[in-house]
């Protein structure tokens, strides 16, 4: 979804000049956005001093929110905010969710999943295990109540580096929603705006004075280091928990903004990030890109810095100051000369925005108490009316696949998510929709001969499955088992829905390798048209299609596939004389399959096929991500794949 034109609501506890550098990053972010196009409201508490930066937004045409925030209270509750949030999120496309702990970042995530407008939530190093142990019990109880509920269900967590992602996996675990590594931007125009200075011979510390900032361990380094007159550090922030005793060749400043700080950036000999822990480390992006020297701790992800990339001591630091300090400028300028130009490269807020604005990970529809209970009144009426009907009749996998090479037919798989849209329901990325109830149930109550349709073979004992799995079916039996029986009878024999998921719910490998081998006969030397959602890449990146002929595709939306079905109907039966289609499009492809049978193309409904391929390939003994394939059951896109090439072999591409 492209940002021009659209609705982006941004939300945070605040914009305020002595924020640091959740703030900076917010306002940043807003102001890019609304170059690009879109339009952005930002949304925070009031304060005594907004940002600088947040009046430029206003001129910019950024609609800017602010609520009073009564009594200072320590969870930024605003009675004001309260009323008036969930409208604002009612109009906006996508939602920014920035920062952790506060009542402006739960209520936001509160209103959008209620009205299911998708949110981005940028935690902003919130996680860090440091900075955690500061009011260790408050956010204990806030994590527990609240915010590992925000995380996990965000459309995207937004992380500036590998490490901050690492954090959001540890916290979060299978629960965690995809995570896209962006790192921040840097004002380059602010920047530049200023020119080249002459170099002074002075050590730069720009940032909060806090204890997470190690300036006591900056402190004690530049003691240690000696330098004497005729180099000086200067310390400059807001003071936020830590008083500096006096020390000699050390100033502290009051905090810089906009020229004023560039200037002090391009005069520095040297910026110096003592950091105990950092997310991201956002000065040292800016000190690049003004082409000024950097040291930094290993409390911070900057391993491009080398040597001077410290562990985080005072001897350490001490032991860097001096190195610097021997340097000429001329050889700081050479040493650090690729790192500058690199800088000038990855860190832009373009470059962040546009990131940030690609297609957002798909999460499933949320659906309501009354959701549920509507889409299960059908099998608590079954259960009334008949509690003792008989079974349908099943065949396990090997026969099921035996009858599909042999005959050729198509197939129609029913599983979990087509009862409950049978039942009026929704599942996962496909709204309820009647009419697709009706084509599923007539398709399961009308035999033909061109197509098998096929039920989980779970019927005859869960003795095959592993146990987790086995858990989870006997929940589906103990309640829809009548409802199964009476919609379908027992009258006719069925396939193996099965046949797609062979591995990782079953504790017989060797069937496993029988299952694939049989698939692999089923296209041998066949054309293929593989029609599915625009993030499964079925087959792609490994062998599983390598007997095949050809292959052609068409990409179908990954969400509510079903509304385009006309479309997609169409475009699969242009490509389908000739070739064997397979199918993997969630409840849609049942009826696409069926669909196809009917006009004498042979199709087969093959779901996680691909999926459980690749685990089966990995030994995987639990539901993993696999490289650039969307796997809803693993968190969605892999980690490091967020942006996968598409598919050569794409005919159609319907998903657009």
């Amino acid at each position: 979804m492209s940002l021009e034109r659209a609705s982006v609501l941004h939300v945070v506890a605040g914009c305020w000049a002595d924020g640091g550098g959740l703030s900076e990053a917010v306002v940043r972010l807003v102001s890019t956005q609304a170059k690009q196009g879109a339009h952005v409201v930002l949304v925070f508490l009031e304060a005594s001093m907004e940002h600088p930066m947040v009046a430029q937004c206003r001129e910019m045409g950024v609609q800017v929110k602010t609520f009073r925030w009564p009594l200072r209270n320590p969870l930024f509750f605003s009675p004001g905010l309260l009323l008036a949030l969930p409208k604002l999120i009612r109009g906006a496309d996508r939602v920014y969710i920035h920062g952790c702990w506060t009542f402006p970042v739960w209520w936001a995530a509160d209103c959008a999943r209620r009205v299911r407008i998708p949110y981005l939530h940028a935690p902003h190093g919130s996680l860090n295990p440091i900075q955690r142990a500061y009011g260790r019990c408050r956010k204990a109880v806030a994590w527990h109540l609240f915010d590992r509920r925000v995380m996990a269900g965000a459309a995207l967590l937004h992380a500036t580096s590998e490490l901050e992602a690492q954090w959001l996996r540890d916290a979060l675990g299978v629960t965690c929603p995809p995570i896209r590594i962006v790192p921040l931007g840097v004002d380059g125009d602010a920047l530049d705006a200023v020119p080249p200075q002459r170099r002074t011979q002075t050590f730069l510390y720009l940032g909060r004075l806090h204890p997470l900032k190690g300036l006591d361990l900056l402190i004690e380094a530049w003691k240690k280091a000696s330098l004497g007159p005729a180099w000086e550090l200067h310390i400059v922030g807001i003071a936020d928990g830590v008083t500096l005793p006096p020390t000699p060749g050390v100033r502290v400043l009051p905090p810089l903004y906009g020229k004023e700080k560039a200037m002090a950036l391009r005069s520095a000999g040297c910026l110096i990030l003592p950091t105990r822990s950092e997310n991201f480390g956002l000065i040292v992006a800016e000190a690049l890109w003004c082409r000024t020297p950097v040291i930094c701790t290993k409390g911070a992800p900057w391993p491009e810095l080398g040597t001077f990339w410290v562990d985080v001591s005072s001897d350490a630091l001490a032991n860097a100051i001096q190195r610097m300090a021997a340097l000429t400028e001329e050889a700081r300028e050479a040493h650090f000369a690729p790192l500058f130009e690199e800088a000038r490269r990855r860190f832009s807020w373009e470059a962040c925005a546009t990131a940030l604005a690609k297609e957002w990970p798909l999460k499933p529809h949320a659906f309501t108490l009354r959701d549920r209970v509507f889409f299960n009144l059908p099998s608590l009426w079954a259960w009334m009316l008949h509690p003792l009907a008989r079974s349908p009749r099943v065949m396990d996998s090997e026969e099921t696949l035996q009858k599909v090479l042999t005959e050729k037919c198509s197939v129609a798989r029913f599983g979990d998510g087509d009862f409950r849209i049978m039942r009026g329901g929704g599942e996962g990325y496909q709204r309820p929709d009647p009419t697709l109830r009706r084509r599923l149930i007539s398709i399961a109550r009308v035999p033909t001969s061109e197509c098998l349709v096929c039920l989980p073979d779970f019927f005859r004992g869960l003795h095959r499955f592993t146990p987790k799995a086995a858990a989870t079916l006997r929940r589906i039996l103990l309640l829809q088992r009548p409802w199964i029986a009476r919609t379908f009878g027992h009258t006719r024999l069925y396939g193996d829905a099965y046949i797609s998921r062979f591995y990782l719910d079953t504790l017989d490998p060797a069937k496993a390798e029988r299952i694939l081998a049989f698939w692999r006969k089923v296209w041998d030397g066949r054309d293929l048209l593989i029609v599915e959602g625009c993030h499964s890449r079925f087959g792609v990146g490994n062998d599983l299609l390598s007997n095949a002929q050809s292959i052609r595709r068409i990409l179908c939306p990954a969400r509510d596939a079903w509304s385009a079905y006309d479309a997609i109907l169409a475009a699969a039966l242009r490509h389908a004389p000739g070739r064997l289609t397979l199918i993997a499009l969630g409840p849609t492809a049942t009826v696409l399959a069926y669909d196809l049978s009917r006009a004498g193309h042979q199709a087969i409904d093959c779901g996680h096929l691909d999926v459980e391929y690749g685990w089966l390939r990995m030994g995987a003994t639990e539901k993993v991500s696999l490289p650039e394939r969307w796997v809803d059951e693993a968190g969605g896109l892999s980690a490091g794949a967020q942006n996968p090439t598409l598919p050569t072999e794409v005919v159609e591409d319907i998903s657009l």
